[in-house]
């Protein structure tokens, strides 16, 4: 079992290369560490996400903010963040340590989307 510090951050868990499943059939966005990151809930627009997630060149979002635990694009909901019994089971954090992950996950994943 791990067992990480408070001190954490959310690139200890979460970090590029973020893929999909190689057919494309899944809904999910995966890290290099085959955590899923994200549901995605509009599937269109996976591939443009992962590119802009990986830091490749796609034509970034203008409308993309975070509301709870989802990004919304364009006023609709397009990722849920997922990972939750990973970081509380698997890496045994505290959960107000898991949330604190997960908000900033959310928070660098919007100025991904932006391009900010």
């Amino acid at each position: 079992m791990f067992n990480f510090k408070p001190q954490m951050q959310f690139t200890d868990i979460y970090f590029r290369p973020f893929r999909g499943d190689p057919g494309g059939y899944s809904s999910y966005i995966w890290c290099d560490r085959s955590t899923i990151c994200f549901s995605i809930l509009q599937k269109h627009l996976k591939p443009r996400i992962i590119a802009l997630l990986n830091g490749d060149e796609a034509v970034p979002f203008l409308h993309v903010e975070s509301k709870g635990d989802y990004i919304v694009i364009n006023d609709s909901p397009a990722l849920l963040v997922r990972g939750w019994g990973r970081l509380t089971d698997v890496f045994n954090l505290e959960e107000s340590v898991a949330k604190s992950i997960q908000r900033e996950f959310l928070e660098w994943t919007v100025k991904q989307l932006k391009k900010e």
